[in-house]
């Protein structure tokens, strides 16, 4: 899959600000810069490629709900936004939820310098119930990208409408097995499964659930 969008004032952004307040790491940024930035791109075509394979067709739907739990510099919600409009267009509507008020306040610079239109930056926790403007259309599914494998599926799903089908992507070592353990802690589905992608010289890999029968 291509990933013709215009990253480049993202990237200066990141490498202004970081020096402000350490959006990534002060030492080694530019390699920690590049290696965010290709995660993110192999990731969202990892994504698209596993919906592909599984039936689900995301322009099926009028509306995609994303939601990017604990975006911090913007990896992968900002660019993953980017490419959902750039392949979906209208039919995308994106939360960046970031609780640090300094990086929500970069986020939503970013976003206003990339153009992000139906992309609301939230400055808050994920359990604090301000989805209530989120669109409740039947016909519609949520994508929810997380890094941190903090907060559990039911923890995930509460937030969200309760008839709406969603698809959890965590990041995720790829070296951290998806035994009984693991799946106990996540509260995850029978169906969860984790797909491996490299990132530049390193092999990544992302843990998806798929709460919803939406094949078509």
């Amino acid at each position: 899959m291509s990933n013709n969008i215009n990253i480049t004032a993202f990237e200066n952004e990141v490498r202004r600000w970081n020096k402000q307040f350490s959006l990534i790491s002060r030492q080694n940024s530019e390699p920690m810069l590049q290696q965010l930035i290709c995660e993110s791109l192999e990731s969202y075509s990892t994504f698209i490629e596993w919906a592909e394979s599984s039936n689900i067709n995301l322009n099926s739907f009028k509306l995609v709900n994303y939601f990017d739990i604990g975006s911090g510099a913007g990896f992968p919600g900002i660019i993953w936004q980017s490419l959902f409009e750039r392949d979906f267009g209208s039919k995308i509507c994106g939360r960046l939820i970031e609780p640090r008020e300094k990086r929500a306040w970069f986020l939503e610079r970013c976003s206003r310098m990339q153009g992000h239109s139906k992309l609301r930056v939230v400055n808050e926790r994920w359990n604090k119930r301000y989805l209530s403007d989120s669109n409740l259309l039947a016909e519609s599914i949520n994508i929810v990208s997380i890094k941190a494998l903090f907060l559990t599926d039911t923890e995930i799903l509460k937030e969200l409408p309760g008839l709406t089908p969603t698809i959890v992507c965590r990041f995720h070592n790829p070296q951290t097995p998806l035994d009984s353990h693991l799946i106990k802690k996540l509260e995850l589905p029978d169906n969860a499964q984790i797909v491996k992608f490299p990132s530049g010289d390193i092999e990544s890999s992302v843990l998806i659930s798929n709460h919803t029968n939406c094949s078509t």
